[in-house]
Formats: C-alpha cells, structure tokens, sequence
C-alpha cells in the first residue's frame, strides 16, 4: 500500500479536533518519525482515534523542520533512519527543542545488549521495541 504524501504531514484535518467535546482541549502533540511510510501512517492514524493530535516524518531532516513547526510534545522515532540514524536525530532535537519540552521515545526493531544504554545517551527517556503493545506505547506516552 503506497501512500501518496509529503515527508512531513498533518495525519488529518480530524487530527485538530477533539473527538470528544468533554476532552481537556490540552491534548499532547506526537510526532511519528519512521522511514517505513505504512507503519508511521496507521500508527499515526491510531495514534489520533486515542485524541492525540499527530504529525509524522520519514527521515530525520524533516523530523527536524516538523519539530521546529509544530512543537511536539512526545516525539516516537524509528532508530534506523536512512542518512541520519535516530541516535543521531535524538541529539539533534534535544539542541534545538526547548529542554524539557519534548519526550523522545525510540521505537525500534533494534534490540542487540546496548541498545537502550545507546538511546540513553542519545537523549530518549524510553526504548521500546516493535512491535509494541498499543496500551505499553501510550503508558509510555502519557508519562
């Protein structure tokens, strides 16, 4: 299934909305960042029926320019990007998004001993594995 979008994309017009009018209005901004178009498209579309509001990136430099625009408040990023790897994009985020202003979780098929040392010290506070438990991502999440 090829979806036809540009790198950096709002998931939908609903994603702006509250789909509950009893929902806090205040509803935390993800970013999806995978090279792998399928997955970032429906985990952002799952991401935005649990009242999310949602954008996603395929590679780290538009991850970057997403970040910049839309202030994410909870950032999910596939470690193994093409030209810049997660480790490397986590780095980068953490200089240019206000300390403190955005949770950065590694969502990775990388599990080899070091993995969530490595993310660490890139600077996610979480390193979760795919595929993940939906209710374990949004434990995550809501921390």
């Amino acid at each position: 299934m090829a979806i036809d979008t540009p790198p950096t994309q709002p998931v939908s017009e609903a994603s702006s909305t509250p789909s509950d009018p009893g929902l806090d209005q205040t509803r935390l901004r993800i970013l999806v960042v995978d090279d792998d178009e399928d997955l970032a498209f429906l985990l952002a579309k799952v991401l935005v029926t649990k009242n999310y509001e949602v954008r996603t990136a395929r590679d780290s430099l538009s991850a970057i320019k997403s970040a910049i625009e839309f202030t994410p408040d909870v950032a999910l990023v596939d470690i193994g990007l093409p030209m810049m790897d997660g480790y490397e994009l986590a780095r980068e985020l953490r200089k240019i998004l206000p300390e403190g202003s955005c949770r950065l979780i590694a969502l990775t098929g990388y599990s080899e001993e070091g993995e969530k040392e490595k993310a660490r010290d890139a600077g996610f506070e979480e390193h979760l594995l795919k595929p993940v438990n939906l209710a374990t991502l949004r434990k995550a999440i809501e921390r």
